[in-house]
């Protein structure tokens, strides 16, 4: 389990989703749509941010991403934004064609119970829900920037699923 979400379960009082877990399967209503949508729907690397509103960190990362949405489009990648309220992220980034931002609601915050954290956090995943990189933000462990975020979706991207290994980049020609 990566230190900031082992001190984030010490703050929060427990924390169980750590690198090398899976994320729950789970469907949650789109924002706009209202439809059900999976979590983990098999379409490339995932970029999730839990809670991002009562977080200023997430909401910068998510506006560096749509600046420059490349970093995470040129592996696959997809963002997924949880917000506990019914609204759908007033101040979240608008999502557009070039910038894949799908925006799902738990007011429940059956995600966050499910995945045992409590209040923000960042997890990148595979297409399967195998978490590669987890963090709570706080003072002592910023979020990544949207380039390092892209780090770790090509990270994800040229793994092979059956024996661990980087396939390589020919993936991704």
């Amino acid at each position: 389990m990566s230190d900031s979400i082992t001190a984030a379960a010490q703050r929060e009082g427990g924390c169980t989703l750590g690198v090398g877990d899976r994320l729950p399967p789970l469907s949650l209503p789109d924002a706009e749509s209202g439809r059900p949508s999976e979590l983990i729907q098999g379409r490339g690397p995932l970029v999730l941010l839990l809670d991002p509103e009562g977080c200023a960190d997430c909401i910068a990362l998510l506006r560096q991403i749509a600046e420059r949405p490349a970093v995470v489009t040129d592996w696959g990648g997809r963002v997924v934004a949880v917000v506990p309220g019914s609204d759908g992220g007033p101040s979240l980034p608008a999502a557009g064609e070039s910038f894949p931002l799908q925006v799902l609601r738990d007011p429940e915050g059956r995600l966050g119970e499910r995945c045992g954290v409590g209040g923000s956090a960042l997890l990148i995943s595979d297409e399967w829900g195998e978490i590669y990189f987890a963090q709570t933000p706080d003072a002592e462990h910023p979020l990544p920037t949207a380039e390092e975020v892209g780090e770790w979706l090509r990270f994800v991207a040229i793994q092979c699923p059956e024996c661990e290994a980087p396939e390589g980049e020919w993936r991704t020609l």
